[in-house]
């Protein structure tokens, strides 16, 4: 079997994590691997499975058996990113109003005890 042109012994899948072991290769070929479309293939190029979306994490070299095990992760595409970044700033915006807010709170509270107390 090949996974995107490189001869594969084995893959996994298992939720977020794509594991592949790769061999008759080199390390500048693993590592330039194209893991937003990961494409398993027969020898003879019949397409099996395809995964995608996923970003190199790690690269482990086998010198006793002479293969590549690859560890690829699930990744957030640029459009989630830049979602969850303005998630995050609206949060920081909001947290700041509501510290700001609970201020006035306690001040327009105290004021009204303190003018209760004049009465």
């Amino acid at each position: 079997m090949k996974i995107n042109e490189i001869k594969a012994l084995d893959y996994q899948c298992q939720g977020d994590s794509l594991t592949l072991v790769l061999s008759e290769t080199d390390f500048e070929t693993v590592s330039n691997l194209n893991t937003a479309l990961v494409e398993v293939r027969t020898d003879d190029g019949d397409l099996v499975e395809a995964h995608g979306g996923y970003a190199l994490r790690a690269i482990t070299y086998d010198k006793d058996k002479q293969t590549y095990t690859v560890v690829c992760t699930t990744a957030a595409d640029d459009t989630t990113a830049q979602a969850i970044s303005q998630l995050v700033a609206k949060v920081d915006e909001l947290t700041t109003s509501s510290t700001a807010l609970a201020a006035q709170v306690d001040y327009i509270s105290m004021m009204t005890d303190t003018d209760m107390e004049g009465e």
